[in-house]
């Protein structure tokens, strides 16, 4: 997994070697030159220059584009199946953004693996991904793929809903207001009972344990 903020996600004890090589030895074993020698051909993969001198270096020394791809690296060093991404490019400059998404979905391709990426912005959701899931409340609202007449559906109802949001007064009541209508315009329906128990703390405890019946909402 990819966490959202790299320069807290690295341990500043360590150097960057030693924690690549950390995963390497707990997950695959070999000796210590073979694990150094992947070591270092991860950090070529991720773009890092020098590798050999990078893995003596410390987390406080890198920059957050390349402490990012230090963590690319320790993400994909025991080949797996599935990566997840939690905002990648959150605390990375715009500039440095692109270059990262664009070197996940390399590796996604040539390592042969699904990339999960948890995002809010919307341009890179249109440009990447490939399948669309909204969630809202820890459930799914909307599914669609790209290229297709849902995917751009479920973008444009996503902007009418920072738009709303915005738009909306500045009070506990408008925020509310706000959260629901957009559940409402993403899903067709109201799932009455889980929006009010999660905004009221006195609701009744089935109301909690269980949703009710949804019913048609009013565009």
């Amino acid at each position: 997994m990819i966490f959202q903020d790299p320069m807290t996600s690295l341990n500043p004890c360590y150097t960057v070697g030693f924690q690549i090589m950390e995963a390497l030895k707990v997950h695959q074993g070999g000796s210590r030159r073979t694990r150094r020698q992947r070591a270092i051909d991860l950090l070529t993969q991720v773009g890092i220059p020098d590798p050999a001198s990078r893995l003596d270096v410390y987390p406080h020394q890198l920059s957050g584009g390349m402490s990012q791809r230090v963590m690319i690296a320790m993400a994909i060093a025991c080949r797996p199946k599935l990566l997840i991404a939690d905002e990648p490019t959150t605390a990375l400059d715009v500039t440095i953004q692109a270059q990262i998404i664009e070197l996940l979905l390399e590796l996604q391709q040539r390592e042969n693996m699904a990339l999960v990426l948890i995002t809010h912005d919307l341009a890179l959701v249109a440009e990447a991904a490939q399948h669309i899931i909204v969630m809202y409340a820890g459930q799914v609202v909307e599914s669609a793929r790209r290229r297709k007449s849902s995917a751009r559906r479920v973008i444009r109802i996503l902007r009418r809903c920072c738009a709303r949001c915005r738009s909306s007064p500045p009070t506990r009541r408008g925020w509310l207001r706000c959260r629901a209508w957009c559940r409402a315009s993403m899903t067709g329906r109201a799932a009455v009972c889980s929006t009010r128990a999660a905004r009221m703390p006195t609701s009744a405890a089935a109301m909690r344990s269980r949703n009710c019946a949804a019913f048609p909402a009013a565009r």
